[in-house]
């Protein structure tokens, strides 16, 4: 039964990734700690229902002109439903995936970004992410948001993040997604995502309040 499915992607080791994570797991008192993100991406299924992905990211860096430092790189996590042949069967399961990014610009249909907290222990993010239920038996219910949720909630309990509460996270990305919206930012008069010069994702920091100029 497709209730009783679950998948577990990983990526393959990323060099880049590696050299960053080495650096988080060693507890480097020099390397600020890495970022918590809710990203929203577009669906397919349902335009005003974007995905949601949790993104682990180092800190923005600056250079002297006060730009951010490209790329911008990182883990994705988020479940997804995709479809599969079980047992003979063609199912539509959801199923948790880790995936790494090296340029969040990048990112395929990646609308905006919004950093919720930092991480302060990032070697237990994979695993506890990875154990986030998933529920198949109410697919019709469950969703992105609602694993995206859950897990800022075990993260902020577990003390691995420290931040904003799942709940005012959430609903400060849908004021600010619909904010780009409103202003056009993805209409055929605005001119696409592509208008400005990298990063062109739109990118808030909400435990600052500050907005990157794009």
């Amino acid at each position: 039964m497709a209730e009783d499915y679950q998948e577990i992607i990983k990526p393959p080791p990323n060099p880049i990734l590696s050299s960053i994570r080495h650096s988080w797991v060693r507890g480097n008192p020099h390397y600020d700690k890495p970022r918590l993100a809710l990203a929203y991406y577009e669906n397919p299924h349902e335009v005003r229902s974007p995905h949601v992905a949790l993104l682990v990211m180092p800190k923005f860096e600056r250079d002297q002109s006060g730009r951010l430092k490209l790329p911008i790189v990182g883990t994705k996590f988020h479940v997804k439903n995709t479809m599969h042949t079980l047992h003979g069967e063609v199912a539509q399961p959801w199923t948790f995936e880790e995936i790494d990014f090296t340029n969040l610009d990048a990112e395929n249909g990646l609308l905006v970004c919004v950093v919720i907290g930092k991480v302060l222990h990032p070697k237990r993010i994979p695993d506890m992410l990875a154990a986030v239920p998933v529920y198949q038996d109410h697919m019709y219910r469950f969703s992105s948001r609602i694993w995206a949720q859950q897990a800022i909630e075990l993260l902020l309990a577990a003390g691995v993040t420290r931040g904003i509460y799942a709940k005012t996270a959430l609903g400060g990305a849908d004021s600010y997604l619909r904010e780009k919206r409103t202003e056009g930012r993805w209409s055929a008069q605005y001119g696409g995502r592509r208008v400005w010069p990298s990063p062109t994702v739109p990118i808030l920091d909400m435990t600052t309040g500050h907005q990157e100029r794009l």
